[in-house]
């Protein structure tokens, strides 16, 4: 048995191969050629690009700035204060029913967000979380 890891990345999705387990089996005894077994996750590669709290429930902000659509992690409860501020290109962002909480300035100048469905868990919004938005 022989154990590889590998990493494949097409557009948005990522398929992480943790582990594969190749076995050829006798084929004179009409047992089966081969028993391949193949570990593996399959993650958005948005996960990738948000910065969460290490308990993943605060959605921090996120590593580019240019990013274009978001869907936030089911289990999140806050997106904090300027968490997407200035991200100028974001048209998109799906929010889940577990945000209990919007952060101050928190979409600040998101200027190519021209609508947002705010999911009715959300509590609070914070001061100025929509500032300079269209």
């Amino acid at each position: 048995m022989s154990r590889k890891g590998i990493c494949l990345f097409h557009k948005a999705w990522s398929i992480v191969i943790s582990w594969i387990d190749f076995t050829i089996l006798n084929l004179q005894k009409g047992n089966i050629l081969s028993k391949f077994v193949l570990n593996f996750q399959l993650h958005n590669a948005m996960d990738n690009a948000l910065i969460l709290s290490p308990d993943g429930k605060v959605l921090k902000g996120v590593r580019d700035k240019s990013i274009t659509s978001v869907i936030v992690p089911d289990g999140v409860i806050e997106i904090a204060g300027g968490a997407f501020e200035d991200c100028t290109s974001l048209t998109s962002i799906d929010i889940p029913n577990s945000v209990k909480k919007i952060g101050y300035h928190a979409f600040e100048g998101c200027t190519s967000l021209a609508s947002i469905d705010i999911p009715n868990s959300v509590t609070e919004i914070g001061w100025q979380a929509f500032y300079l938005c269209i």
